[in-house]
């Protein structure tokens, strides 16, 4: 989705179920054994002599033959002890206030009817800050209904993309999503890999990717903080099935502090997001603001997998109807990620129709740039404003004339502070935009340009050399937030206009 990321080879069109059971045949007869046979992606995890791989390759219908791969880690884990809070009055972690979701949330904007699935370590059924989820919503090896005591990072995650709004705790992104809402998958042990667990395996994210493939859409968004080294061709083939089938992913691009490619946020598909401290600068080369307990890493890595950042650290919930923050070590990419997809879901609860393209042009129009003007390694296309994204209509301009000079009305964008019409006449003139004029209403009438006649939005009459056209930007919060229909209309006079 951002510069430099490497796109997979298109997913194989569909092929008849004999093909399929030839192709698993083949399989078999070479000595293979099935383990897996993922319907959904098109992918077979199977037992077989690594001598027979070209023999395999030779059946054209199986694309790769991949050797079973290692094991990711979650990205951001304390793992020494950390200090718990238990019920307190309820706050807004400064990294959900950084977002503006809280000035969505009046608009009827909480996440209601959205489809979240956490891929994480399981969490705490149950407890008093989260949507109840029931058994028959969790999943994997590792759990999905059961989170550590002590390592709790799948609650904490979950808390930061879903708290409930109850007096009590915190509040998360999208506050309005049901335990019907959620799905947990223990795609990762509770143990990490640096302690000596299997970290988060290929095998447990191919079983989830293939239930959600069928299970997650319309509407779904899957929350992946964790993080490894390295493409994969079949991993890629899997992550682009569940992208086709309308899914919106995202991941952590990991802690390291360099700029090596995280997968899966590397993926074209998916959405990487690194993080910011609250004074909005990159953490880089430190532990800054968490506490020595934090053993994630020397800071937010960075690259062309860095689609949007969030808050690096976040006061969130823990097993045992806990919460833990920063001065507990918990910071990471792990923790900004969930920021993001809580306000996947706000877009998605908010309009069941909205692509995955729809989604993420929504946050990318409405992001807050940091760092260098547009995208750049570290920030990837800003902070993430959730009010400006789901309040984020293009203005519907109505166009006409008046005694000969052009008149603009258009809808009231929620949260504008003021609307900019840009201007350009073409094609043979000056075919760039330039800023005309700013308003606070909703009318514009050019009177420095005289017009014969309105052609109507987004075209050119035929035979015509020159067009004076425009469009409405609505500006808000410091955020150009999108595009509006242009209107075009055949001047009067002699250029320039």
């Amino acid at each position: 989705m951002s510069v430099g990321r490497i796109v997979p080879r298109g997913i194989r069109s569909a092929i008849s179920a004999r093909a399929v059971d030839a192709a698993l045949a083949e399989v078999e007869a070479r000595g293979g054994r099935i383990v897996n046979y993922y319907a959904a992606l098109g992918i077979a995890r199977v037992l077989v002599d690594p001598a027979r791989t070209a023999d395999l390759l030779s059946n054209p219908w199986i694309d790769s033959v991949d050797p079973e791969i290692g094991t990711m880690d979650i990205a951001a884990m304390p793992i020494t002890s950390h200090s718990n809070a238990a019920w307190f009055a309820q706050q807004t972690p400064w990294g959900i206030d950084s977002t503006r979701a809280p000035a969505a949330w009046p608009l009827g904007v909480v996440g209601l009817g959205s489809k979240v699935l956490i891929a994480d370590q399981g969490h705490f059924q149950g407890h008093e800050d989260l949507p109840f989820v029931a058994n028959s919503h969790c999943f994997g090896v590792f759990g999905g209904c059961n989170d550590d005591p002590v390592v709790s990072h799948g609650t904490h995650v979950m808390g930061i993309a879903g708290a409930v709004s109850n007096a009590l705790g915190v509040v998360g992104m999208a506050p309005g999503i049901t335990g019907n809402g959620f799905w947990v998958w223990g795609v990762c042990d509770e143990v990490p890999l640096n302690a000596g667990g299997q970290g988060c395996t290929y095998a447990e994210q191919f079983n989830m990717l293939n239930w959600a493939v069928t299970n997650l859409t319309p509407r779904g968004v899957i929350n992946m903080s964790y993080s490894g080294i390295g493409f994969h061709p079949t991993v890629a083939l899997g992550i682009a099935a569940a992208g086709a089938a309308g899914i919106v992913m995202v991941a952590a691009v990991g802690n390291e502090g360099t700029n090596v490619l995280r997968y899966p946020a590397a993926y074209a598909e998916v959405i990487g997001v690194a993080g910011i401290r609250q004074n909005l600068t990159f953490p880089f080369l430190d532990n800054t603001p968490c506490s020595n307990a934090f053993d994630a890493g020397p800071g937010s890595s960075f690259g062309s997998d860095v689609d949007f950042v969030a808050a690096w650290d976040a006061l969130s919930t823990i097993a045992g109807n806990q919460y833990a923050g920063p001065a507990a070590g918990w910071c990471g990419t792990s923790m900004a990620t969930p920021h993001v997809t809580g306000l996947v879901a706000l877009l998605r609860g908010q309009d069941p129709n909205l692509s995955t393209s729809g989604v993420y042009s929504k946050m990318k129009l409405t992001a807050k740039d940091l760092g260098p003007a547009g995208w750049d390694e570290k920030y990837g296309f800003g902070l993430i404003r959730a009010n400006l994204a789901v309040g984020l209509t293009p203005p519907a301009i109505v166009a006409t004339t008046l005694s000969q000079k052009p008149r603009l009305t258009w809808n009231a964008i929620p949260f504008a502070t003021e609307y900019r019409i840009y201007r350009r006449v073409t094609p043979t003139l000056a075919p760039n935009w330039a800023l005309w004029a700013t308003k606070t209403t909703t009318s514009y009438t050019d009177t420095q340009t005289p017009v014969s006649s309105f052609y109507g939005y987004n075209s050119y009459p035929a035979g015509q050399t020159i067009g004076v056209s425009y469009y409405v930007v609505a500006f808000a919060d410091g955020v150009e937030s999108g595009y509006g229909q242009y209107a075009t209309y055949i001047p009067i006079g002699t250029p320039p206009f």
